[in-house]
């Protein structure tokens, strides 16, 4: 009888001994299912990252007019040794952004080997004169670039500018009475005066004294006090009533509701 009690306590040991090990089958199954998985993955990503399929080949440059494609692409610092999934666009698109005729810019990939890059330029507008420097600015009062002096220019001279100190391209300028100035010439291009007269030069001396000089007159046109693109339109009906003779000598003023003065 004790026999027969060993027995079975001695075939129930065995029979737990033999499932145990049988619960850990899966598991066991399956970190090697994930060890493969993990290799396979990881030699499918250093296929992609060392595939000469997946470096750059070419770059394209849209809409670039002032700029030089090459120099778009020499600030970009994309090479033809760079894998297109490893790009950082975003960085890209800042390093071009930061040339001062980039308004904005965008960084696209196209598979499986070429880059777009397309660039929205800065327009020069008119030209700044500080301290016997010129300089291209756009509309924004953006420094575009240093010209020489003897250099063609783009628009009239903007002069007398106080507090400018030392610039640099790509610098954004503040000063209320260049931006005045800047308006002051946008209002005038868009009447028909324009087309009769050249404006040379625009003084700002203050906000609300903007100076303005044409080739064609001998007296000065007067603006301020806002409203510009009124005082334009105020102007052109005069200028058409009096076939461009205004009879002034020393200037014309505009800053005022009353009728224009002419003196």
């Amino acid at each position: 009888m004790l026999r027969r009690k060993e027995k079975r306590a001695s075939s129930r040991k065995a029979a737990k001994a033999d499932k145990k090990p049988r619960r850990w089958r899966p598991l066991l199954k399956a970190a090697a299912v994930l060890a493969l998985l993990g290799a396979f993955g990881a030699g499918f990503a250093w296929y992609i990252l060392q595939s000469p399929f997946l470096l750059v080949e070419t770059i394209y440059v849209k809409d670039a007019h002032a700029l030089a494609e090459t120099e778009i692409v020499e600030v970009s610092g994309i090479s033809n040794e760079d894998n297109i999934l490893l790009l950082d666009t975003d960085a890209i698109g800042e390093r071009i952004c930061a040339m001062p005729y980039v308004r904005a810019c965008t960084v696209a990939r196209m598979w499986p080997d070429c880059v777009l890059i397309t660039v929205t330029e800065r327009v020069a507008v008119a030209t700044l004169v500080n301290r016997n420097i010129y300089y291209e600015i756009d509309a924004d009062a953006v420094v575009l670039r240093q010209l020489e002096p003897d250099a063609p220019h783009p628009g009239p001279l903007i002069t007398q500018v106080a507090g400018l100190g030392s610039i640099e391209p790509g610098q954004e300028l503040e000063q209320p009475a260049l931006r005045r100035a800047i308006e002051v010439w946008h209002a005038f291009s868009g009447i028909s005066m324009a087309r009769d007269v050249t404006v040379s030069e625009i003084a700002a001396l203050e906000p609300n004294d903007i100076r303005m000089y044409c080739d064609e007159l001998s007296y000065e046109l007067r603006w301020g006090l806002g409203n510009f693109a009124r005082q334009a339109r105020r102007l052109d009906i005069l200028w058409k009533e009096k076939g461009g003779e205004l009879g002034c000598t020393e200037y014309l003023e505009l800053r005022f509701d009353q009728d224009l003065a002419c003196k």
